[in-house]
């Protein structure tokens, strides 16, 4: 080899070593100035995050998953392949639907509308908002091997039935378990896992002048005008639509380059990752604002309500507590097992002492924030009420209180060990009303 090029050789490999010392020095350095400021480099959650933006989510609750019905929510529910793109749909009677929650009342309900029961099966209809709907992909295997091991339910086929959908709320559950009763569905469970959206999701609504017991105006908006938009609310929509896409993007590269693993590469996505994020939140209120201006948005306010925010409160209480009365008693008309369950949300004051990441990646509109810590009291007085009344009431609020270290992705969503956690309190809840 020439003397010429062995010295290149020769400085390109310092250069190489040189380079992969800085970086080895830097993840050093990165990985103490996190320790010291109380957030040390957690290569799981980093990756739980990309993960979660790279599957369209977003700290901008619902990231403008009803912006257009183009928008996928499939993935929430475990589907995979064609069904992972699936649409959310207005659907007459519950507000909206998807292909896999479709697919799944398919299964039940024959061609000839007969839905006929099995003595082995032990169906679980799950009903609730999108902690339900995660849950039944996450902790209802833990609720089934529970369940399984009682000696009343061996040589039964237990199955949850996922129909939780996200941003649902009372009235929703009981809509849905009707819709699903007059189709001739009878489980033998009806778990509703809910309360958290009832007081944010209806102060929203409130908030945005439609009444709090209307559906999610960020899910349903879009989809009980379609055909009447105006042009700014289209636009605002499909920009939203194109930041989306570009948040998933960089997430799923992130993800195959597997820079979570490092504190340096999960650094560099969160900055690049960051100013998109932002601009979802802009075009997150621009969205509502066009929509304000529509002059189709009549048909999304429903009838007068008053407005102060103590009695939005009071009055979606009131409402999931009389949704929840009825949704026993139309269970216990066909001989139905109802449990009723509080979930945790973050900022509930009796719940468990949020860390510091935890706090970091619950950044939340007010009315969210005060909905919870004003509301979850409500909540719980009412849901005593319905207990004292003989409804399978389990306060599971505080279900985390005590648990060490980070359960929570967001103000409301758990990751896998708190489905899991949460799955062994429902479990010994329904194995304890259990006939």
């Amino acid at each position: 080899m020439p003397a010429s090029r062995r010295s290149f050789v020769r400085r390109l490999l310092a250069v190489l070593v040189g380079l992969v010392l800085a970086l080895v020095a830097g993840e050093i350095v990165m990985r103490m100035l996190a320790s010291r400021a109380g957030r040390p480099h957690d290569s799981t959650k980093e990756r739980a995050e990309l993960e979660r933006l790279a599957q369209g989510e977003s700290q901008y609750h619902p990231t403008f998953r009803g912006a257009l019905p183009a928008l996928s929510e499939g993935q929430q529910y475990g589907a995979s392949g064609p069904e992972a793109q699936a649409l959310r749909m207005l659907h007459p009677f519950t507000g909206w639907e998807t292909a896999p929650g479709n697919e799944i009342t398919a299964r039940l309900v024959g061609a000839d509308g007969s839905a006929p029961r099995d003595a082995r099966d032990f169906r679980i209809v799950l009903t609730g908002g999108s902690v339900a709907a995660i849950f039944a992909r996450l902790g209802s295997q833990r609720l089934v091997e529970r369940l399984a091991a009682d000696p009343r339910l061996a040589g039964r086929r237990i199955e949850v039935l996922g129909y939780g959908r996200t941003g649902f709320k009372q009235p929703q559950q009981l809509m849905m378990v009707a819709w699903l009763t007059a189709l001739g569905v009878v489980p033998e469970v009806v778990l509703n896992l809910d309360g958290h959206n009832e007081v944010t999701v209806g102060a929203e609504n409130a908030g945005r002048g439609t009444h709090p017991f209307y559906p999610s105006i960020p899910h349903w908006a879009a989809l009980a005008l379609v055909g009447g938009l105006d042009r700014d609310v289209i636009r605002t929509a499909g920009r939203a639509l194109e930041v989306r896409e570009r948040v998933t993007a960089r997430a799923q590269l992130a993800l195959r380059m597997g820079l979570y693993r490092t504190a340096i590469g999960a650094a560099w996505s969160r900055r690049r990752l960051a100013p998109l994020q932002r601009e979802q939140g802009r075009l997150y209120e621009q969205f509502f604002q066009a929509l304000d201006r529509s002059a189709t948005s009549g048909v999304l306010r429903g009838p007068p309500f008053d407005a102060d925010p103590q009695r939005v409160l009071t009055q979606t209480v009131a409402g999931w507590e009389e949704s929840s009365r009825l949704l026993q008693e139309l269970c216990a008309s066909r001989g139905v097992l109802y449990v009723h369950a509080l979930q945790p949300a973050l900022y509930d004051p009796a719940g468990k002492t949020p860390t510091e990441r935890e706090i970091a990646s619950a950044r939340v509109i007010d009315e969210w924030r005060r909905g919870v810590v004003q509301g979850y009291p409500l909540l719980r007085a009412a849901g005593q009420r319905r207990l004292d009344a003989g409804e399978h009431f389990v306060d599971a609020s505080d279900v985390f209180v005590g648990v060490e270290g980070d359960v929570y992705v967001d103000s409301c969503h758990f990751e896998e060990r708190g489905n899991e956690i949460l799955a062994e309190r429902l479990a010994a809840e329904i194995l304890r009303v259990l006939p």
